[in-house]
């Protein structure tokens, strides 16, 4: 992958500019740095491999050469989107879900509130980072890390979550290039779901363990456990207690494990 077939493939795509690195420390970081100096909507940063990446709570998220994509795109929400500015990392989610299930056989699923699962096995992750000026959302940076191939799989010591790579589910031999340009299509058809009064329905479409029971697991409080009935319209997860009340999870420093 260079910067040649990258602007080939992208060609047909509304993506204004794109950047490319062989090595980077984080795709997230570079493009945060180019949306504080006025980058264009649309505008990506790629990398064939990420030395300093990371997933929400500070986890380390290990992107390796030839064998993951890690990319990050720039978002300018409008009015509207941002009184559901919760719903872009969940939107993202799904435009992934669409991506890989083009590729891979397998039950592919979104895993609230930020990964996604291919037979309830980890292949990718959204870190969704805001830009603020004073008190002024500048834009938002939504980074994607995608387990393509099997060396992008870290050792089982290594994982709090199983975790896979999309060609063990496929038949065909895959390509980057042409995993990241059905990406973007993706996302491009998703983002407009962000504005829409059944975007929770949609979404709940694709959950996994969805009427199942699960525990949150909380920092700096004990696991809460109950049935998943879905999600609201802020995008916060819908638990069914043992009291058969419906209580209201933010993303927050939380992560979903089935029971």
């Amino acid at each position: 992958m260079d910067k040649k077939e990258l602007a080939t493939s992208l060609s047909g795509l509304k993506i204004p500019a794109f950047r490319f690195f062989p090595t980077i420390g984080s795709t997230n970081d570079v493009a945060k740095q180019w949306l504080s100096d006025a980058a264009p909507e649309y505008a990506i940063v790629i990398a064939d491999q990420q030395t300093s990446g990371r997933g929400r709570q500070g986890r380390k998220w290990v992107t390796t050469s030839g064998a993951s994509i890690a990319l990050s795109i720039i978002l300018y929400p409008t009015k509207k989107e941002l009184t559901r500015i919760g719903l872009f990392s969940l939107a993202a989610g799904l435009a992934v879900t669409q991506a890989i299930s083009a590729f891979c056989d397998g039950k592919v699923q979104v895993k609230w509130p930020n990964d996604v699962l291919i037979d309830n096995k980890k292949v990718a992750g959204i870190l969704t980072e805001s830009v603020w000026k004073n008190d002024q959302l500048s834009g938002m940076v939504i980074g994607i890390g995608i387990n393509v191939f099997k060396q992008a799989v870290p050792p089982d010591t290594a994982l709090r979550f199983p975790a896979t790579c999309m060609q063990d589910h496929s038949k065909i031999k895959l390509a980057r290039i042409k995993i990241i340009t059905r990406l973007i299509e993706s996302i491009l058809v998703f983002r407009p779901l962000i504005k829409k009064d059944n975007f929770s329905q949609r979404y709940e479409q694709q959950m996994a363990f969805l009427h199942q029971n699960i525990t949150l697991h909380r920092t700096e409080s004990k696991k809460i456990s109950g049935k998943l009935t879905g999600i609201d319209t802020g995008g916060n997860l819908l638990l069914r207690m043992e009291d058969d009340q419906i209580r209201a999870f933010p993303v927050g420093d939380i992560s979903l494990r089935l029971i």
